[in-house]
């Protein structure tokens, strides 16, 4: 199967013509080059031979940024699951940040940055999300359930197991104060998912909104149900109540454990 590459954003189409429109740009298909001419022209050599070549290419996933080595892109990002669609060719001189060189400062500009400016008409929203997302407030505030649900677990476990009534105010105080903060965890976590990945769909936002949405489900009904019947760990519902928290438990690693493979990279 022939493949096409965009001139402008360097999407790559498979198929016996180029695309009526470019995917990713817009860009119209007479933008489009056969992907083996391009590369005979880089390297000086017949089509045909640059084709059976097949030399290796950098792939970036459009999504997350992850970075792939390979005549193809992945069929999948093994990051975030997006298509092999999404994936563009990195350029050469597109190196990480760190690698630059630094640019000399003019003697006559100051290097000072301004203060941020609101803008009117709903900046006041508009910038505090701009801000939220600068400061990184959704891996911040997942900290709280990634820190404190698993010491609730393990006080559930000391009462229901060991007979220790005198966790429960621990443990009710802990599912309490994370069900305070779950709600900011969720519109922080929507926010950079919208800004930062496009709001894209792939299969590990799914998972991880799941997850999100499951722990802040029986966080708040084990909360209510400890307010509503203080005894339970001593009852016989103890065993459902503890259950209902290793599912929690659960729902907090999985989020956290995607939530690492977006940072890192993995």
């Amino acid at each position: 199967m022939k493949k096409w590459i965009c001139t402008i954003c360097a999407y790559l189409h498979k198929g016996g013509e180029p695309p009526e429109k470019c995917a990713v740009c817009g860009a119209d298909r007479s933008l489009f080059e056969a992907a083996a001419d391009r590369m005979a022209e880089k390297d000086g050599a017949a089509p045909d031979a640059a084709s059976d070549a097949a030399p290796d290419i950098k792939w970036k996933c459009t999504v997350c940024a992850y970075r792939h080595t390979g005549p193809e892109p992945p069929e999948k990002c093994r990051v975030c699951g997006a298509d092999a669609s999404l994936f563009l060719i990195l350029a050469e001189d597109e190196a990480p940040a760190a690698e630059m060189p630094e640019p000399e400062p003019a003697a006559t500009v100051s290097t000072k940055s301004p203060p941020p400016e609101i803008p009117p008409g709903g900046g006041i929203f508009r910038w505090f999300i701009g801000q939220m997302v600068r400061h990184h407030l959704h891996p911040v505030s997942a900290q709280a359930p990634g820190g404190v649900l698993p010491a609730a677990v393990l006080f559930i476990m000391g009462a229901v197991f060991l007979q220790f009534g005198e966790l429960a105010v621990a443990i009710f105080y802990n599912l309490a104060v994370t069900t305070l903060v779950m709600p900011v965890v969720i519109f922080s976590g929507v926010i950079e998912w919208k800004q930062g990945y496009g709001g894209r769909l792939t299969s590990m936002f799914i998972i991880k909104m799941c997850a999100a949405a499951t722990v802040f489900i029986f966080v708040l009904c084990l909360t209510v149900w400890m307010a509503t019947d203080p005894d339970v760990l001593e009852s016989p519902r103890r065993w459902i109540f503890f259950a209902a928290s290793l599912v929690m438990l659960g729902a907090v690693a999985i989020a956290g454990l995607l939530g690492g493979k977006l940072v890192y990279k993995d």
